[in-house]
């Protein structure tokens, strides 16, 4: 055997239990909390260790849906890596459709939706349609205006973007 090299030894079981199982788990119970795994980029990417198999980016339970709040923000998380990987018009397409459902589940005034929408507007800025941005940026600044206060960081944060696409648009 070489230095260094180690053989894999299973490790024992405990007395009076059997080994698991090969093959797929049981799925989860309906009740238990959403079962994750990191997202893509989270935690030096999608893999755990080197040797071992790419993983799917997030694995729901079987009890949370479409509309569940975990799923929206598991849909919010993979369209923001998708824009920082490069792909920005991929995920202004990505908010805009996430931005149909958290509306529709959370209400428009929602700070989550807002924050979607801020990013779509983002994404749809990078991809190249500054006029796009612009109004996105503009309808979003009334909103925030109404809903935070025009004093608010989340609001002076929109209303710079605005200035910029709207410079950017021209």
């Amino acid at each position: 055997m070489r230095s260094g090299h180690r053989r894999h030894h299973p490790l024992p079981t405990p007395a009076g239990r059997s080994p698991r199982p090969a093959g797929p788990r049981a799925p989860p119970h309906p009740g238990r909390p959403l079962q994750s795994r990191p997202v893509a980029g989270e935690f030096g990417g999608c893999g755990w260790g080197r040797g071992r198999p790419r993983r799917p980016a997030c694995r729901l339970s079987a009890g949370a849906g479409p509309d569940h709040r975990d799923t929206l923000t598991t849909r919010e998380s993979l369209a923001r890596l998708r824009g920082e990987s490069g792909d920005a018009a991929g995920a202004a397409d990505a908010y805009a459709k996430l931005l149909v459902d958290r509306e529709r589940v959370l209400g428009p005034d929602h700070p989550d939706t807002l924050h979607a929408r801020d990013w779509h507007a983002f994404c749809t800025g990078e991809a190249g349609d500054a006029a796009a941005a612009r109004d996105l940026y503009a309808d979003l600044l009334r909103d925030r205006t109404r809903v935070l206060g025009p004093d608010h960081p989340d609001t002076l944060h929109v209303q710079n973007q605005h200035a910029r696409y709207t410079a950017e648009a021209e």
